[in-house]
């Protein structure tokens, strides 16, 4: 019998909330799921953002920097900055040199502020409409600084959508949208046996969600080679 041929299968957010419905199980669906779902998916979405990088949100950025200009506004979809590196030159004469992430103390105690040079330390404000980035010491020249961020989820607005995730994270998505919605029916519920019943499938779904989640953040990471080196210290 002959294969597909394809490999694109996906599920686009309405499937993937009838799969979480048909995982919660109980009884039949309401008419209000489908709209609290869309709701629960995108809070799903930040909670995985909160829980790891997810290498599919990584994106290169450049942001030019002009001479004693200290603080910069970074895109309100990043989430946070990885790394960077101050760039020079263009073409085949192009070349990076990494800059180093400074903490809040670092930052305060560098002196003085006013100081111009080429950048050494970026130090990155989590804000609550955006990262702001500064810069030290503050730049003397025209500059670009290139880095890597982590953004956001795209949001959930519609059912007829693609959920905007790798294929290896939507069972992540559906085991997790089935545990929020076993939630919701037991704070609805005042059965005390449906009540206690409804808990246990929470405490099970809780479980499968944890599960396909740590399945799919350890397939989502670099391959790369690692060298381990003793520290070897001569008493």
């Amino acid at each position: 019998m002959a294969t597909s041929g394809t490999r694109t299968w996906a599920l686009d957010i309405d499937e993937i909330i009838r799969e979480a419905i048909e995982l919660a199980g109980g009884e039949p669906a309401l008419g209000n799921d489908a709209t609290t779902l869309l709701r629960s998916l995108n809070l799903l979405q930040t909670e995985l953002t909160n829980r790891k990088i997810n290498l599919f949100t990584l994106t290169p950025r450049t942001l030019t920097l002009s001479q004693g200009v200290a603080e910069y506004n970074i895109d309100t979809t990043d989430v946070d900055v990885l790394n960077g590196s101050i760039r020079v030159g263009t073409g085949t004469a192009q070349s990076d040199s990494r800059i180093d992430r400074a903490g809040f103390d670092l930052y305060a105690s560098v002196s003085p502020k006013n100081a111009q040079g080429r950048p050494s330390i970026y130090y990155v404000q989590r804000g609550v409409q955006r990262p702001v980035v500064t810069f030290w010491p503050v730049p003397d020249q025209t500059y670009t600084f290139y880095y890597w961020v982590f953004q956001r989820f795209e949001d959930g607005t519609k059912l007829a959508q693609d959920p905007g995730v790798p294929f290896r994270f939507i069972p992540v998505l559906t085991n997790g949208l089935a545990y929020q919605l076993a939630r919701k029916r037991a704070a609805q519920t005042v059965d005390k046996g449906e009540s206690q019943a409804l808990e246990l499938r929470i405490q099970r779904l809780k479980a499968e969600y944890e599960e396909a989640l740590e399945y799919a953040t350890t397939e989502d990471r670099e391959r790369i080679s690692t060298t381990v080196v003793p520290n070897l210290v001569t008493p």
